[in-house]
Formats: structure tokens, sequence, C-alpha cells
């Protein structure tokens, strides 16, 4: 994977694919959905831009080996 982060601007829409690495112990779903809103308020509030988008893809889980 080259990056993490894919965003398209098509007619002053925004779309945004991120790949994410989790710990375990953390409730997936809630995540996402943070990490999803945290992008929208973001990108809106400092670009103007609408967002129509945010999709999360995990990439990895990490394993907690103490």
């Amino acid at each position: 994977m080259a990056s993490g982060v894919n965003v398209s601007i098509v007619e002053n829409v925004v779309k945004v694919i991120l790949s994410l690495v989790i710990e375990t112990g953390y409730n997936i779903p809630e995540v996402c959905k943070v990490v999803q809103q945290r992008v929208i308020a973001a990108i809106e509030s400092m670009t103007g831009l609408k967002v129509d988008s945010v999709d999360i893809k995990i990439a990895n889980v990490n394993i907690d080996n103490k």
C-alpha cells in the first residue's frame, strides 16, 4: 500500500478513503465513526467543500503481546 489516504474531488465534492491500523481492544465501528466525523468536520471547515463520503478500510489489527 503506497498511502493510507486517497482523496478525490469531483465538482467540489470530496470523497475520502482511509486505511487504518487499529490496536486490539478498541471498538472498530466506534473508532471508524469518530474518525469519519472528525475528517468530515476538518475538511469542510478548512476548505468549504462538501464531503460526500469517508470510507475506512482496516488495513491491520495490531495484537498486543504483553
